[in-house]
């Protein structure tokens, strides 16, 4: 899914992976028809964001319009707070055995595709971002 031709940018930060897409209603329907049959996933999420998505690592000043986002990390390593451990390897090890993982997916509504013209998979929860 993200070794596509319309991706934009892409990084990692330890556990934690992003991938932007710039694309129209029928490339993001593909997209979302394609991670809502992905399996280990604990639900499958699209958020929706007002403005104009834009890519750019963390350590960037600046970067490049984008319509959408698929953010994914084990699940375990979103859960390292809320683990109990004696020490900093016991609760990564706890973390690391954790199954499943947290893939979502965003999308701004500013940009260049209209909710109205995308097919939501039934198994996709639709959310506005907070």
């Amino acid at each position: 899914m993200v070794n596509a031709t319309n991706r934009v940018h892409g990084f990692f930060v330890n556990a934690e992976d992003v991938f932007f897409f710039s694309g129209n209603a029928s490339n993001f329907t593909t997209f979302l028809t394609d991670y809502s049959q992905m399996s280990g996933v604990e639900k499958h999420r699209l958020i929706l964001h007002d403005g104009i998505g834009e890519a750019k690592s963390p350590w960037d000043k600046t970067g490049r319009a984008c319509d959408w986002k698929f953010y994914g990390c084990p699940k375990g390593w979103l859960n390292l707070a809320t683990l109990k451990g004696t020490n900093f390897i016991e609760v990564m090890q706890k973390a690391a055995k954790e199954p499943g993982y947290v893939l979502e997916v965003h999308l701004w509504t500013g940009g260049r595709i209209a909710l109205d013209q995308v097919i939501v998979p039934q198994n996709v929860e639709v959310a506005k971002d907070k």
